[in-house]
């Protein structure tokens, strides 16, 4: 994995930059990922999502 400071050499950003950009990022995968999962869902609780999360990330090995 690469450091703070190599992430922030190649997007030109500083390393103090680095995190909160690293954590809208996850933000933004995160509800992308949630309306991906509601999509295929008929009725799409939050309860449901999470389940349907959980089986995909057990599914996956992680």
């Amino acid at each position: 994995m690469a450091s703070c400071s190599q992430i922030a050499a190649e997007v030109g950003l500083t390393e103090t930059a680095v995190h909160p950009s690293a954590s809208r990022l996850r933000k933004r995968y995160r509800q992308a990922l949630r309306d991906g999962v509601a999509a295929t869902l008929d009725e799409p609780s939050d309860q449901a999502i999470e389940a349907e999360i959980r089986d995909l990330f057990e599914a996956l090995g992680w």
